[in-house]
């Protein structure tokens, strides 16, 4: 994609096939945008693509994949059923395979193995801190050689993190366990992961980083 695209494109894309869901679920879809950098993370992913999106919420991600990165195939996995079903209602739209399932948090799906791509857009720091590093261990394990693993999440080192713990406090009823990007880092290369990419950008008042590893 050699072109970002405008936020009031991708939020208004959202808004028109707005799922009949909770007014939280609804403010969340149409203005994630804003706070989100979905511009650059579509432009990150080549076209004919097969991607797993772990945690994928109610699929905006998903559904903006699936108009602007002409992928062969997307999935994703949320532990919240109500979200499963707004994701599905976002992606029945398109033409190709989204197989959309509820997740129990631990138990990753081997089908991950099959996908060129896995996302996880602002999942991190909702994993509880104790099962973190053996998440990435287990995520390590069913992702093939060759794949891409492609983290943005909100960095720790930044003062501004707090308002990210308040905004999850509001919105999710949790603090956030988020991670400095420069550990994960390190993290990743522990567990064999090869970092390919990083890159930080504050939006008004959320500091994010984005981060590219392949298996």
């Amino acid at each position: 994609m050699e072109k970002l695209l405008n936020n009031n494109t991708l939020s208004e894309k959202l808004r028109v096939n707005m799922p009949a869901t909770g007014f939280t679920n609804r403010l969340k879809i149409r203005y994630r945008p804003y706070i989100c950098p979905f511009n650059k993370l579509l432009a990150l992913i080549p076209p004919n693509q097969k991607i797993f999106d772990i945690g994928c919420g109610s699929g905006m991600f998903l559904m903006l994949l699936a108009e602007y990165c002409q992928p062969q195939a997307l999935a994703g996995i949320e532990i919240d059923e109500e979200l499963i079903q707004n994701a599905r209602h976002l992606l029945q739209q398109y033409p190709f395979p989204a197989d959309l399932q509820v997740f129990n948090g631990f138990d990753l799906p081997p089908s991950i193995q099959t996908y060129d791509w896995v996302a996880m857009v602002d999942v991190l720091h909702h994993i509880p801190r104790a099962d973190q590093k053996n998440f990435f261990e287990r995520l390590y394990q069913v992702m093939r050689p060759g794949a891409s693993l492609l983290i943005k999440d909100i960095d720790a080192a930044s003062p501004l993190v707090y308002f990210n713990k308040l905004h999850d406090w509001v919105f999710a009823g949790e603090i956030g366990n988020e991670w400095k990007a420069s550990a994960l880092v390190q993290w990743l290369g522990e567990v064999g992961f090869q970092v390919k990419s990083l890159e930080k950008q504050n939006t008004y008042v959320y500091p994010h980083f984005t981060l590219i590893a392949e298996r």
